[in-house]
This record gives structure tokens, sequence and C-alpha cells, in this order.
């Protein structure tokens, strides 16, 4: 692997993003979490100005540390730096979550759902039309890892009854479901 190729690969940006936030001292999610926030903000309904998203990776809305310019403009780059990655592999079919959790891979994709399930509620509720069993076959598994208490109350009760035991099997699904979900939004919002 050339430094090029190192710098640009996933775990490396994740890993310079963590290591950055870490030595902040700044609250932050969990770089599962904030890969999976990032993939639900580029693929959600409309694009979202980024000091909408933003403030929510660090879990503070007003932190000292973010009062250095050069140490708020470092991680800003990073956490774009994986932005951008997400939107390249959307764009050339080659999206993978970013698990790399300590504890174990379920654990990480745990906290990347959950971090996907947080960029969902940024856009509020446009997010799942209530009357379209597509987006919502798409979301389901993100939403049962993330919180299986929180996947019923979002549904139509009419829709929770169509689904079968075939949606469920999240863990398979989960690497096709967000190209899935991104292509969705880009037809609805008329963006491609």
């Amino acid at each position: 692997m050339t430094p090029q190729e190192a710098i640009n690969s996933p775990l490396h940006a994740a890993s310079l993003l963590h290591e950055a936030l870490l030595t902040s001292g700044i609250p932050h999610m969990a770089i599962d979490a904030i890969d999976g926030y990032l993939a639900a903000i580029i693929c959600g309904p409309f694009p979202l100005n980024p000091t909408l998203w933003l403030p929510a990776l660090f879990l503070d809305d007003h932190n000292p540390a973010l009062d250095h310019k050069e140490k708020a403009e470092n991680l800003i780059n990073l956490v774009f730096a994986r932005y951008n990655q997400i939107v390249a592999s959307l764009h050339d079919n080659t999206f993978e979550p970013l698990l790399i959790g300590d504890v174990n891979q379920m654990t990480s994709l745990e906290l990347w759902c959950k971090g996907f399930h947080k960029g969902m509620i940024a856009f509020g509720e446009t997010w799942i039309a209530q009357s379209d069993l597509y987006i919502v076959r798409l979301c389901l598994p993100i939403l049962y890892c993330s919180d299986k208490k929180s996947t019923e109350p979002m549904l139509d009760p009419d829709l929770l009854n169509a689904l079968t035991e075939q949606d469920f099997d999240f863990v398979e699904e989960l690497k096709m479901s967000i190209p899935r979900i991104r292509d969705f939004w880009v037809q609805e919002s008329g963006r491609g």
C-alpha cells in the first residue's frame, strides 16, 4: 500500500479522526457511530447544512476545546475526509460500514446503526414516509439493530404487519441497504 492509499483508506481516516478526538478531550460519539451518522447524513432525504449536523458529533453544544481554531479545523477536516470517502464509496458501489469496535463486530454494528439512527433523526419526520414500505424495509435493519424498541413506534401498524422474517436479517442486508436508501432519496428529491 502506498502512502497515498493509506491516507485514503477508510480505516486510516477513521483512525486519524479517532486519535484527534481522543487527544482533543472533546466528548464525542464512538468512531463506529460517527461513521453511521455520516452515512445517514449523506443518504438522507435532502442535503443538510453541516452547521445542522456537525455539532452532534461532538456531543456538546459548546465545547471550549473547539474554540482553538487549529484543533477545530483539523477535526472538521478529518470528519469531511471520512464523509467524502463514504460519498465516493456510494458512487462507486463499494460502500461498507466501518466496523472497528474493540469488543466485537456486533457491538460495532450496533454503534454504527445507532449513529445512522441519530443521523435519521437529524432530518426530523421526513425520513420515513409512513406509506412507503420500500424505504421502511431498507431502514428496518438499521433501526432494529440500533434499538429494537425504536422500530415499532416509528412504523404504521399496517406496515409492521406486512414485514416478514426476511426483513429482520439485518446483518446481511446492511451493506446493500445504504446505497439503496441513498438512491431512494435521490430519486424522491429529484437530486439525481
